[in-house]
């Protein structure tokens, strides 16, 4: 039996990790997103992170961009969602150990707004900023940022990737939200 099992495991793990993932049609309801980093201290690989799914950050958008691509405009397809949850992770060297850190937030939106979102770590802390753009683009007002609790998933590569938050249920691109 536990042969068995021990052999059935990767499978399962590839099979969670390779499952499409269903989205809902797009209406035409967006957000623009320009991404920019703010400081890498340690000269980490620093990655920018979208969840499909608010509630318990489920699914990685492939709108997603490393921050050496940055500044980088995304416009992220919003049909549904009333939030955003993103996640920065910087991993990198310094002083000859590991230095590496990840912070998920989210945060509310509304289609057709644009939003700038600043990334950047200084050795091991994650930082993000985010600003609504307003309609004229001349000023930015702060948004408000929830820190999310980190889990990590037991089977599905796809999360969920922190804890369960009913404030977020069903804020979501997937064609059926999580818990739903």
């Amino acid at each position: 039996m536990l042969k068995n099992l021990i052999f059935l495991l990767p499978v399962l793990l590839t099979v969670g990790c390779a499952a499409q993932l269903q989205l809902k049609p797009d209406t035409g309801e967006s957000v623009t997103l320009h991404l920019f980093e703010t400081q890498n201290s340690s000269h980490a690989y620093g990655h920018l992170a979208i969840f499909q799914d608010d509630y318990d950050c489920y699914g990685f958008s492939k709108m997603g961009t490393r921050a050496s691509e940055m500044p980088a405009v995304k416009v992220i397809p919003t049909a549904g969602r009333k939030f955003l949850t993103v996640e920065v992770n910087y991993v990198g060297m310094s002083f000859q150990h590991p230095e590496s850190c990840l912070w998920s937030v989210t945060f509310p939106i509304q289609s057709g707004d644009k939003y700038k979102i600043g990334i950047g770590n200084n050795s091991s802390v994650c930082s993000i900023e985010v600003f609504r753009l307003t309609k004229d683009q001349e000023s930015q007002v702060p948004v408000r940022l929830t820190k999310r609790e980190s889990t990590k998933p037991i089977i599905d590569g796809q999360g969920p990737w922190c804890v369960k938050d009913s404030a977020y249920l069903g804020s979501s691109s997937l064609l059926r939200p999580r818990e739903q």
